[in-house]
C-alpha cells in the first residue's frame, strides 16, 4: 500500500478481516463458499476428500463459485494472487491466466503426489479409496477447467502447481512430512 499498491482481500469472514486490518486502505470483499450439504459425508481422508467437504462433488456448484472468483478478480483488477487455502480461487486464476502465489501450512498446499495422501497417518491407507477420490476430484476439476475453455490438469496437484510453494510452517509440523519442493517460512 505504501509503494502506490492497491490490496484487496477476499476473506469468509469479513468481520475478523476488518478488525485485523482496521482503518487500513484495504478493499475487503466476501469469499464465494459452497453451503451445500455435508450430512452423511464421512470425514477427509485425503485432501481430494477436502474438496468434496468444499462443494466438489457437484460440478455445476464448482462452476458457480469459479465464475465468483472470476467476477471478484476482474473486479480488484488483480495482477496477482496471494492463496492460502483456497483451490477454487486458484482455478478461476488458471482461467484468467493471473499468475498466483500459493502459502499456507502443509494441510492447505498438499504434496506435488498423484493420488493425494491419506491424512491419518495413524490407520492404514484404503489405497483403493485415496485413487477413487483423487479420480472423482479431478473429475470435477477437469469439467470446471473445460467449462471455461482452460486445459486440463492430469493430478490434483497440478492445481498448485508453481515453481516453489511456500508454507508458514517447519519441516517437523508438515502435515506430509519434511518436503524438498516447497519453502518453509
Amino acid at each position: 500500500v505504501a509503494a502506490g499498491h492497491k490490496l484487496s482481500m477476499v476473506s469468509k469472514d469479513v468481520v475478523t478481516a476488518r478488525k485485523i486490518f482496521g482503518d487500513t486502505d484495504i478493499q475487503i470483499l466476501p469469499a464465494p463458499i459452497w453451503q451445500g450439504d455435508l450430512q452423511g459425508m464421512r470425514s477427509a481422508g485425503s485432501y481430494s476428500e477436502v474438496l468434496f467437504h468444499v462443494g466438489y462433488l457437484n460440478q455445476q456448484d464448482v462452476c458457480a463459485l469459479v465464475a465468483s472468483w472470476m467476477s471478484l478478480i476482474r473486479l480488484c483488477k488483480a495482477e496477482l494472487l496471494i492463496v492460502e487455502h483456497s483451490p477454487t480461487a486458484i482455478l478461476a486464476a488458471r482461467i484468467l491466466d493471473i499468475p498466483y502465489w500459493v502459502v499456507g501450512t502443509g494441510f492447505s498446499v498438499p504434496p506435488n503426489v498423484a493420488p493425494q495422501l491419506s491424512m491419518e497417518p495413524w490407520t492404514q491407507p484404503n489405497l483403493n479409496r485415496l485413487h477413487a477420490a483423487e479420480t472423482k476430484a479431478l473429475e470435477t476439476l477437469n469439467h470446471v477447467l473445460a467449462s471455461f475453455q482452460a486445459s486440463a490438469i492430469g493430478k490434483i496437484a497440478e492445481l498448485f502447481d508453481q515453481r516453489r510453494p511456500s508454507l508458514f510452517s517447519l519441516p517437523e509440523l508438515d502435515h506430509f512430512g519434511e518436503r524438498s519442493d516447497v519453502n518453509y517460512l
